[in-house]
């Protein structure tokens, strides 16, 4: 790779455990491993990962406690007040601590950075956007992304689903967009195999069949699609298998599912888990993985569990997940078809030599197209020409 002199500004929108931020932190760490080029870190908000990202270069927060595009820009007054004399005002603070860093290109990493974008015009350089959202994210949060298009020199998207909706629906010409699919470390299965974390918390036996699903308890996850999907194979089927969602909400989020799930009369074989520190040693009790998800560009936890040889059902036309199930993998159903996906649970059910030669392919696809170390050379290749061009 050529070396110059310049610095890259890596931008989070935060330091959460969740997908975005999880995917930058590792590519992070493979490119501090296997580039020259020096870089700084600004997150959008703090979060759990913040000392992880840390750790690896100097990392400023754009947002500090009690601060947000909310709070900072609601009233004109308060912002030219604390614009002029630089009290709590990101833009001003973020400049005085970036100036003279020599930033010759910016890594943005997600769709909702336009409020950071905006606040850093000031640099004459040119800016990648990694974007990991659909319509329903983008649109959203137009305003913001109103700004991240117009400012972007070239984009990443993260599935051809991305792609299509950014050049569809907001105008982005093809050429300017590269797609590289997501990627993740391939876990130590051995080790996790044996925790039987899921099993044990739920107290199931070891031949119990559990559908597992995981994310927030987000309309666009779906959820309540997932209930549907235990009331449809139970109603066809009349089998004790287990359906199990690991992922926290709000306390409406909640309450919803725990409705839904007792007028359903399924209490005893859907169970919905908070988020786990150690998610997957709860993912290798799955049998097979179901994406409920209404919209979901390319969720790296499909990722995650294949690679621990679970075949995926998902929805079609709702994201960039059939680009990676395809043919082999698992099946892809019409949109929110919830009996077309009961039925191939009890396809799966009922045929295990299927189920395992399906979670295999899965699982060989995963380590063979989206690592780290296949798919993080490409994001430093489309950077290393940014720079050279710029340097």
């Amino acid at each position: 790779m050529v070396v110059n002199s310049q610095k890259v500004l890596f931008i989070s929108h935060d330091a959460s455990r969740t997908g975005a931020p999880i995917l930058l932190l590792n590519f992070l760490r493979w490119f501090k491993q296997n580039t020259d080029i020096p870089f700084e870190i600004l997150l959008g908000r703090g979060g759990e990962l913040e000392k992880d990202f840390s750790a690896l270069a100097p990392t400023s927060v754009f947002y500090k406690d009690g601060q947000g595009p909310e709070i900072i820009h609601k009233h004109n007054i308060l912002r030219r007040i604390t614009r002029r004399l630089g009290i709590n005002d990101p833009a001003s603070r973020i400049r005085h601590k970036l100036a003279g860093s020599n930033i010759g290109l910016v890594y943005s990493n997600t769709s909702t950075n336009g409020n950071i974008l905006q606040a850093l015009s000031w640099l004459d350089c040119s800016i990648i956007s990694h974007i990991h959202e659909l319509s329903y994210s983008l649109d959203f949060r137009s305003d913001k992304f109103d700004y991240v298009n117009e400012r972007t020199t070239h984009f990443i998207a993260c599935s051809q689903a991305v792609k299509d909706n950014l050049v569809n629906r907001y105008n982005i010409l093809a050429d300017d967009i590269s797609v590289i699919h997501e990627f993740i470390s391939i876990p130590d299965e051995n080790t996790i195999y044996t925790q039987h974390l899921l099993r044990r918390e739920l107290k199931l036996p070891e031949d119990a069949f559990i559908v597992g699903s995981s994310g927030t308890r987000h309309w666009r996850k779906g959820p309540d699609l997932f209930i549907e999907l235990a009331r449809s194979v139970r109603n066809k089927l009349g089998a004790p298998i287990h359906f199990v969602w690991i992922g926290g909400g709000d306390k409406e989020q909640r309450c919803a599912v725990d409705r839904d799930i007792a007028k359903a009369g399924l209490g005893t074989n859907v169970h919905f888990l908070e988020a786990k520190t150690n998610p997957l040693g709860y993912f290798a009790d799955f049998d097979v993985f179901a994406l409920t998800s209404r919209e979901d560009p390319f969720p790296l936890v499909c990722l995650e569990v294949a690679s621990l040889g679970k075949p995926i059902l998902c929805f079609d036309k709702a994201g960039g997940e059939p680009e990676f199930v395809e043919k082999d993998c698992g099946f892809v159903v019409p949109s929110l078809d919830v009996d077309a996906m009961a039925d191939r649970v009890i396809e799966l059910y009922n045929n295990r030599k299927l189920l395992r030669q399906l979670g295999q392919n899965a699982a060989q696809k995963v380590r063979s197209r989206h690592t780290l170390e296949a798919n993080a050379p490409k994001i430093a290749a489309i950077m290393e020409r940014y720079l050279t061009i710029y340097a």
